[in-house]
């Protein structure tokens, strides 16, 4: 057992002969592949070996995680993927590669172990297109980074560090990773003041700690100091049961009994209540015993192996040591249950239509939807979503058995079991199955929720929505059972209620919107064609208000204007209709009066001045305003005003020192 350090690429360099792991088969394909698309040759290679190797490495890697599913994001795997991606995509930078690459220089990583790793082949789209999508992330945010580094530096004395405060917003706002900033500042001659940034970086920790502690530690304390055994969960087999009082919490406290009014929470040596977990959310039901009742609303798992009714006491009271009968829901259950086995439907089918890369991240399975999320890179098409749809529906038609076998893990995934990615399981697990008795059906999961007995009963699966759960997940909400009935009832109200409203059978509604649509076109031009009109012969009339005031001629006159940039528009065509002339507008635009004065190049030129004249406007409105010599405004509160605003327009005009 000792470790002599002689791995596989020590071995390969060993038996190629060469100095260096990257001058193996393994790395030097990458790089040759990298100098290609810099356009470098050996001397450029030299200059910066550091860089080709970076490149060459971090491709490997990032090639290698995303086939095992992991896609780059802020925490744990996800980080570690998104840290080595991005230094890989600024060390490309460096070596003069500005357009995104990485998917050109992990083709070679799947080209030449494809072979040995069958997985890369399988997922290749799925690998490129995951670089891709991540360096144009990256690229989006490098730029704006890097001018705030810029700054950053720009204002630090020379060899002085980087503060850790600017450090910590480059990671915390654009990404870079701090052994990125590390580097970058580096070669401008400043270390990182790290003490600051992990400063930054602990407050930050501590603020997501105190979120988290307020949502779910309090709970999780309650229990844990109680020395309690793990309750004995019946709900497999049964949905309904008796139990032990072994705990009780009475309004926040521990107490020895609640009275009727009360929220307690209840833990008992056996139950058939399932607790949320897996994505399926806690059961709810009742707790009878001889003295009182429970009205269970949830029912959680504070701590490993424990279950905890939540409730209120609807009648009575309930006692420690008090033999209760638990009923669950039955109802609620089953609707729960159709949408599990549901799920598990989906995420066969989505990976059939979509390929192996597409791998549950997450779920919700409530009474009244299920929700899926999983990694795929971009939108579902249309009609891929259709043949999910199609698919899963015909698996329920085919009324297959689902079942389920407590086996060793390893066991179970030499059967082709799938594990959801991070998941912690024991060496016995829990695996669930549908329809792999009959060959064109077959799901196998580990899964400690509850399940139909057969995919029949799930009834009918509709998706209500596809939409993005976060960079590289996407996710499906969809309705079964009763849930599909209650929205094929409600699409069906609508169409019906839309027929009465449209004044025709539900057949020919669309014949019929289209007709209204076309009329609605028809009419819109013939308005569009009356407002033209209307408002034409409004301009002209206009230009016969023009009025004379010694050697310059002017209007003023009060308009209609359906915002400030018709208003402009009419004072811009009147200006060039008169080629001479003071123009002041005023129109009430939002209950607000607003006034626009131009003055044509020939009078600005011989000191007439919008933006005095319209300073001297404003305050008559209630408001203020000004400009330049040729064009200005102005706004004001006092709509009622502005006729006597514009009266005054030749007076101001005649007044020395304001005209001229």
């Amino acid at each position: 057992s000792v470790d002599t350090g002689m791995g596989f690429e020590r071995m390969c360099t060993v038996l190629q002969g060469v100095r260096s792991s990257y001058e193996t088969d393994l790395f030097l394909p990458i790089i040759e592949r990298t100098m290609a698309l810099t356009g470098g040759d050996e001397e450029h290679y030299r200059a910066h070996q550091v860089a080709y190797k970076a490149v060459a490495d971090h491709t490997r890697a990032c090639a290698f995680l995303i086939a095992d599913g992991i896609l780059p994001g802020n925490g744990n795997r996800s980080y570690v993927l998104r840290r080595i991606l991005r230094r890989a995509a600024y060390q490309g930078r460096t070596i003069g590669l500005t357009k995104p690459f990485l998917a050109q220089t992990a083709a070679v990583v799947i080209e030449t172990m494809g072979d040995a790793y069958p997985e890369l082949r399988r997922r290749r789209d799925f690998i490129l297109q995951s670089l891709t999508d991540e360096e144009e992330r990256f690229g989006r945010t490098i730029s704006s980074g890097l001018t705030l580094l810029d700054q950053e530096l720009a204002g630090v004395a020379p060899a002085a560090p980087l503060p850790g405060k600017a450090a910590f917003t480059l990671y915390d706002t654009f990404g870079f990773p701090r052994d990125l900033t590390e580097r970058i500042a580096a070669e401008r001659g400043h270390p990182v003041d790290m003490a600051g940034y992990d400063t930054e970086m602990e407050a930050q920790r501590a603020r997501g700690r105190a979120g988290a502690q307020f949502k779910r530690g309090s709970e999780a304390e309650l229990w844990a100091g109680q020395d309690l055994p793990a309750t004995d969960f019946q709900g497999y087999g049964s949905l309904t049961g008796q139990g032990k009082v072994l705990a009780l919490i009475v309004e926040g406290d521990e107490a020895g009994e609640g009275h009727a009014g009360q929220a307690v929470q209840v833990v008992l040596d056996s139950t058939p209540f399932y607790a949320q977990g897996g994505g399926q959310v806690g059961d709810t039901g009742t707790l009878s015993g001889p003295n009182g009742q429970v009205r269970v609303t949830d029912t959680q798992r504070p701590i490993p192996g424990l279950i905890v009714h939540l409730g209120i006491i609807e009648e009575g009271t309930i006692s420690l040591g008090d033999r209760l009968e638990a009923a669950v829901d039955a109802e609620r259950r089953q609707d729960i249950q159709r949408n599990h086995t549901a799920t598990h439907l989906l995420h066969r089918v989505a990976r059939e239509v979509l390929g192996d890369h597409a791998a549950q991240a997450g779920s919700l399975v409530a009474p009244d939807r299920l929700r899926f999320d999983f990694t795929h890179g971009r939108a579902i098409a249309p009609e891929q979503l259709r043949e999910i749809e199609h698919r899963v529906n015909e698996w329920i038609r085919a009324d297959t058995p689902v079942g389920w076998i407590v086996t060793d893990y390893q066991d179970a995934i030499g059967r082709g079991a799938m594990a959801l990615f991070g998941e912690k399981y024991g060496d016995q697990v829990r695996m669930v199955t549908a329809g792999c008795e009959q060959g064109d059906f077959c799901s196998r999961e580990l899964c400690g929720g509850t399940h139909v007995a057969r995919t029949g009963e799930i009834g009918f699966f509709r998706v209500l929505q596809e939409s993005s759960s976060a960079g590289g997940i996407r996710r499906i909400e969809a309705v079964t059972g009763r849930g599909a009935e209650e929205w094929a009832l409600s699409q069906a109200g609508m169409v019906r209620e839309a027929a009465a409203r449209l004044g025709a059978p539900p057949v020919q509604i669309l014949e019929r919107i289209d007709g209204l649509l076309d009329e609605l076109r028809q009419q819109r031009r013939q308005i569009e064609h009356l407002r033209l009109a209307s408002g034409q012969g409004a301009r002209e009339a206009l230009l016969e208000q023009v009025q004379s005031l010694g050697d310059a001629r002017y209007l003023a006159a009060k308009v209609e204007a359906a915002d400030s940039k018709g208003l402009d528009e009419l004072g811009d065509w009147l200006r060039d209709k008169l080629g001479s002339a003071v123009i002041v507008l005023g129109a009430v635009l939002g209950e607000k009066p607003q006034v626009l004065a131009l003055v044509t190049p020939d009078l600005a030129a011989r000191g007439y001045h919008a933006g005095n004249l319209v300073k001297r406007l404003a305050p008559i409105i209630g408001g203020g305003g000004g400009g330049r010599s040729d064009r200005a405004s102005a706004g004001g509160r006092d709509s009622t005003k502005l006729d006597e605003a514009l009266a005054q327009v030749p007076v101001f005009l005649s007044e020395v020192g304001v005209s001229r």
